[in-house]
């Protein structure tokens, strides 16, 4: 029995060793039952379910309209501006004024400020009417005093303000190196005609005054007339000239405080 037992051992020994597939030496027979029964079992990876993502669209972003601000325009009442009849029409002349001893230089020139190098040493209104005006002005230039007689053209309006448009109608040179000190005086204003008036008049002398006559005197003293009178002139508005006067033909008074 044990010599059976020990041939069929050998016999399964034999055809273990002899299969092409078992090539490690011949080991305890326990070791090679272990080996018959045990598998390798391979461990499936796992499964990740996969879905094929669906690209859902992306949300149209639709720009708010800007809103473009309204112009407003105000449409103002039309105001209808009357200009006086006395206001100067467009292009009215500007002419320069040079220093001249000759008088038919200056007559005809106009202007509505006074030309550059010139010095306005005051003047005055003489006449003032509906259709016609005069305007008195001393001017001076180079050491020479004289009187402008101008007429006024035409007026130039602003929002506030308002300035004559003038002509040069005639020139008076001064026989004066100037209107200050003890020496001879310009008299502007205070003056008038003799004739106008009898010796024996009631008339106070500040009702005579006449701003058409001027004269040049010397005063002792300026609060009383004129100790002589040296020249005298009248303003004749109708020619628009000076126009010389005898001088015992005029009397004035003093000007001091005018």
């Amino acid at each position: 029995m044990t010599n059976i037992f020990l041939v069929f051992a050998c016999a399964v020994v034999s055809l273990v060793a002899c299969t092409p597939s078992t090539i490690s030496p011949v080991a305890d027979p326990e070791q090679i039952l272990v080996t018959e029964t045990v598998r390798t079992v391979p461990i499936p990876s796992p499964q990740i379910p996969t879905s094929t993502a669906t690209s859902l669209p992306l949300p149209t972003m639709t720009p708010r309209p800007t809103k473009t601000p309204e112009m407003v325009v105000e449409i103002l009442p039309t105001i209808e501006v009357t200009l006086p009849p006395d206001a100067c029409p467009p292009g009215q002349p500007e002419n320069s004024i040079l220093y001249s001893s000759n008088v038919e230089d200056y007559r005809g020139k106009q202007y509505s400020e006074l030309p550059a190098g010139w010095e306005e040493r005051g003047g005055y209104v003489v006449e003032n009417d509906q259709d016609r005006r005069y305007v008195l002005s001393r001017v001076e230039q180079q050491g020479s005093l004289m009187l402008w007689l101008e007429k006024v053209i035409c007026t130039h309006y602003s929002i506030n303000h308002s300035s004559p448009h003038l002509e040069i109608t005639d020139v008076l040179f001064l026989p004066l190196d100037e209107d200050i000190g003890d020496g001879p005086r310009l008299i502007l204003s205070t003056c008038w005609k003799v004739a106008d008036y009898p010796a024996d008049s009631l008339i106070d002398e500040k009702e005579r005054w006449v701003d058409t006559i001027i004269a040049v005197g010397y005063f002792e003293d300026y609060r009383d007339a004129p100790t002589e009178i040296l020249y005298a002139w009248e303003l004749n508005l109708e020619a628009g000239r000076f126009e010389e006067l005898l001088t015992e033909t005029v009397a004035c008074t003093g000007i001091l405080g005018l």
